[in-house]
């Protein structure tokens, strides 16, 4: 943060009026944890946008009022000298390196290196301390050489010089050097010419030159100044000789009133007239960091910039106000002043001070904390911590020294009222002094008849009733009888009427209701939410105020020339005054002063020029998601060369389309009452309200060309001339051409959809009717193949079932041939049978009868034989011809085998096969056994399955 120096220093006159017209600017101090640069100091200049550029012990430092940027040499190296031509580039010299620079095409300042155009054998080169700029060209002075540049070509010439070079500046339309043993003279183009008388400079070191009047003055180091008038050089007598020579001379500038200021090498600044006579003188005793000033500059608002090797200082010399101390070497808080038989009384912090032929001086017996002091019936009164006493030409005697502080008194009755720590105290003409005792702080009070009326800080206000001197009772009023708060309420006397100043608004008491009200026409001029912390009438036409630390006055005037009351604040006040105890003393209405914590300031309206309307500018621009992308940096270009017009329209692409803009005006008073108005063309419908605000974010703008305006002023002034700054945001990619392009591409393709839908449409159920159609008739003949398959399979069923029908029926043949088989095997049992019976009979009829049996019972056996044939042609019929397959895969077996394996083949039981085959199961087991063999088969393999598969 900056730190800000109020550093106390006068010459004063006789005479009081002399005295407040005297004083030391408010001086504004910079030190390289400010700026974050380096410490020394060692040029200024000014370029036509109104930006200050610095030449910086760590390079090019540039100011806008609100914001420092530094650009480093190439080399790193400090910038020792600067300059700035005519078409706004800034030249800089440092040690072994010189160049220029130069926006880049974004508007930012990028340094260039002009070694680049020596020859070799110069390349080596001293440090450049010294640049000047003449008829399109830029010198640059290093010990032994001047290089001489025509600037923006590639052409450079060096001058070799056989002696020491101290010094180079132009002045009178004129190049001028000091050469260590030829002295001063002049440079044209690339030839010296020589000066009548100049060799006197051969050993005297030149340090600057600047015209005064109708004179050309040359500084030197320690001989004092020489005037050059025609062909004569002489001495130039000033009243500061001795302290100059003896401090140095290191650099010299016209002032804005003919005279001018000397820095020096060894102790600080003097202030000289035009005819020599030193006015004021500034160091490190009173105001400067250091007594090493290396740079001067004077701006357009007559305000003075201080270079030194340790930071550097901004003299607000063209601002109507100044800081007067009773005591420099304490710089004592001021709280109040009274001039007293045209001698000035000054109570401070530090005592009571006054102003005389003497200068000034303390007052005896006025040590210690003086808070305020009164006037009464001819007698000067001072209110210390200790009491009240009076100030007499021998010095301060006490008037009540013991009991509570005093704070002031006023003139009451047939006495005066005294308000103490405590409460009042009734000093009667004649008689004794009566004492009202509140226990309460009377530091603010006024009457009003026989009631006094007392503020408190946070106890709302006080109305002491009394009669004759005499105090009968008081009553407080407070939120509950209609302020808006208890705390923050003053009281103040406006044309006779007594005015309470609250949090919100002013107020008035209203006899009739006892209670408090808002005043109507104060608040119509201050607002009704108005925080006025003091308010007090001048009695010439203003009424002065304090508000949230600002203050100003209200110029009833303006009401015959305007219709209207004009509220002018005062910026640079802000701040400055002791909080809760403000104090203002209108002296006349062309002397006002102020109590502050560095003394007292001295205000002097008639001094107030016309103003000089602020130029805004806009300094940077950044955009981006993030505000992390430069956009511009400050500085046109146009035709390789600084322009005060914007020649290109910048293009920001869409995604991008969040802008800061940093803003700054050519007011470098710290920014003091700086306010900014903006207006986006395209955008904003009108300017937007004024800002102290140095900054303006604007998000998410739509696609198209914009137009920024930025307009700043003063508080209380009017506005100075509107900058702009234009620029295009290009279009997201789905609005660019080529999108536009394609949507026109896609807009045909819909067209042609709208006219080929239909028509494919139609297409289609045209081929729908005929796919339907063609489905219908492939259905159909699906069907009818459907139906066809359906008969032939039903006819296969049929057949089917009629096969079935007729295995069924062989089946049940075959069934009855086994059947017959097994009754053949019966049969034959039975004949075995009957045989072992007939053996047994004796007679020759029961064997007759025996024999015939067994004849009719093989009669049905031979019958039997027969079914056989007939099994065996049933049984291929029904298992396909499994015989005869049999027969044909395995002609070996026997008949007997064969019918083996029908029986096999049928699945029938190895009992059931011994019954067919008349033999025994064990003889079946011994068939089946040899079977296997004859059919070659291994013994894993099952018989009957084998069977089943042949």
């Amino acid at each position: 943060m900056r730190l800000i120096y109020h550093f106390i220093f006068a010459f004063i006159l006789l005479y009081p009026l002399g005295l407040l017209a005297q004083g030391t600017p408010f001086i504004d101090t910079y030190l390289k944890e400010d700026y974050d640069g380096g410490q020394a100091n060692r040029g200024f200049v000014m370029d036509k946008t109104g930006m200050l550029h610095i030449a910086n012990s760590k390079g090019l430092l540039s100011f806008d009022g609100t914001r420092f940027s530094l650009v480093p040499l190439s080399n790193k190296t400090p910038v020792l000298s600067i300059a700035v031509d005519d078409n706004n580039i800034i030249l800089a010299g440092g040690q072994g390196e010189f160049g220029y620079f130069l926006p880049d095409d974004k508007g930012a300042l990028k340094y260039r290196s002009l070694k680049n155009l020596l020859p070799d054998e110069h390349l080596e080169f001293s440090d450049i301390r010294h640049i000047a700029v003449e008829n399109g060209k830029a010198y640059f002075k290093s010990l032994q050489r001047v290089f001489v540049w025509d600037v923006g070509t590639e052409n450079m010439k060096v001058l070799q010089n056989s002696s020491t070079l101290e010094f180079l500046g132009n002045t009178a339309g004129k190049i001028w050097v000091d050469d260590q043993s030829k002295g001063i003279r002049t440079l044209e183009g690339d030839t010296y010419s020589k000066v009548k008388g100049g060799e006197i400079f051969a050993d005297k070191e030149v340090t600057c030159v600047l015209e005064l009047g109708d004179k050309l003055l040359l500084g030197t180091w320690s001989r004092g100044f020489y005037k050059l008038e025609g062909d004569s050089i002489s001495n130039w007598q000033t009243t500061a000789d001795a302290k100059l020579k003896g401090l140095g001379i290191k650099t010299a500038v016209p002032d804005l009133n003919g005279g001018l200021v000397v820095g020096t090498i060894s102790g600080g600044i003097l202030f000289l007239d035009k005819e020599g006579n030193e006015i004021q003188y500034y160091s490190q005793e009173n105001g400067l960091r250091s007594n090493a000033v290396q740079a001067l500059l004077f701006d357009a608002l007559g305000n003075l910039w201080v270079g030194t090797e340790n930071g550097f200082h901004y003299l607000r010399m063209g601002e109507p106000f100044r800081y007067i101390s009773p005591d420099l070497r304490q710089v004592p808080y001021g709280y109040a002043v009274k001039v007293f038989n045209g001698v000035p009384y000054f109570a401070t912090s530090q005592g009571l001070y006054k102003h005389d032929s003497n200068g000034f001086s303390r007052v005896p017996g006025g040590e210690g904390l003086c808070w305020n002091l009164s006037e009464w019936d001819g007698r000067l009164f001072l209110h210390k911590h200790f009491g009240l006493f009076e100030v007499k030409s021998s010095g301060v005697v006490p008037v009540r020294a013991s009991g509570p502080g005093s704070w002031l008194l006023k003139d009451w009755k047939n006495g005066y009222l005294e308000g103490t720590y405590f409460g009042l105290v009734y000093h009667p003409v004649s008689g004794e002094e009566e004492e009202f005792r509140l226990n309460e702080s009377c530091r603010i009070f006024e009457m009003e008849g026989d009631d006094v009326w007392i503020s408190h800080v946070y106890k709302g206000v006080f109305k002491v009733s009394g009669t004759d001197g005499k105090f009968k009772d008081f009553k407080r009023y407070d939120s509950k009888d209609g302020f808006p708060s208890d705390i923050g309420i003053n009281l103040s006397k406006i044309d006779e009427q007594i005015v309470f100043t609250t949090e919100r608004g002013i107020y008035f008491y209203d006899k009739e209701t006892d209670r408090m009200l808002p005043h109507e026409n104060l608040n119509a001029v201050f607002g009704e939410d108005c925080q006025l912390t003091r308010l007090v009438d001048d009695g010439f036409g203003r009424l002065w105020y304090v508000e949230n630390k600002e203050v100003g006055y209200v110029d009833a005037t303006s009401l015959l020339t305007k219709g209207e009351w004009e509220k002018i604040p005062l910026p640079p006040l802000k701040g400055r005054l002791i909080e809760n105890f403000e104090y203002i003393y209108p002296y006349s209405k062309e002397r006002v002063l102020f109590g502050s914590e560095s003394g007292f300031i001295a205000y002097f309206p008639e001094e107030k020029t016309a103003p000089i309307l602020p130029k805004a500018r806009i300094t940077e621009i950044m955009v981006g998601v993030n505000l992390d992308s430069l956009l511009f940096g400050g500085y046109f270009m146009k035709n390789g060369t600084p322009s005060m017009e914007q020649s290109r329209l910048p293009e920001i692409s869409f995604r991008d389309n969040n802008l800061k803009f940093r803003l700054a005006s050519d007011d470098f008073s710290r920014g003091d009452g700086i306010m900014y108005s903006t207006k986006l063309d395209g955008f904003d419908r009108d300017w937007l309200d004024w800002t102290d605000s140095p900054e303006r974010s604007i998000t998410q703008l739509p696609a198209g060309n914009y137009l920024f305006w930025v307009k700043a002023k003063r508080k209380g002034e009017e506005a100075g001339e509107a900058v702009s700054y234009a620029f295009r945001i290009k279009a997201p990619w789905y609005a660019t051409n080529l999108a536009k392009l394609m949507y026109f591409l896609f807009a045909l393709f819909l067209i042609y959809l709208i006219w080929w839908i239909p028509r494919d449409r139609h297409e289609k159920e045209t081929r729908n009717l005929q796919e339907r159609q063609k489905e219908q008739l492939e259905s159909r003949e699906k069907e009818y193949e459907r139906r066809v398959k359906e008969s032939e399979e039903e006819l296969v069923r049929l057949r089917t079932e009629k096969l079935e029908s007729e295995v069924k029926f062989k089946n049940s043949e075959l069934a009855s041939s086994t059947m017959a088989l097994v009754q053949k095997g019966e049969i034959l049992l039975k004949i075995k049978e009957e045989l072992s019976k007939i053996t047994n009979l004796e007679s020759e009829k029961a064997i007759r009868d025996g024999i015939r049996k067994i004849i009719r019972t093989i009669e049905k056996d031979f019958r039997l034989d027969d079914d056989w044939d007939s099994f065996e042609q049933y049984f291929d019929q029904v298992h396909t011809d499994f015989i005869k397959r049999l027969r044909e895969k395995f002609p070996q077996l026997t008949p007997k085998d064969y019918r083996l394996c029908a029986y096999l083949r049928m699945n029938l039981s190895s009992k059931e096969i011994a019954t067919l085959l008349n033999i025994t199961t064990r003889s079946v087991e011994v068939s089946r056994y040899r079977l296997r063999k004859k059919l070659d088969l291994d013994s894993s393999v099952n018989l009957v399955d084998f069977i089943m598969d042949v």
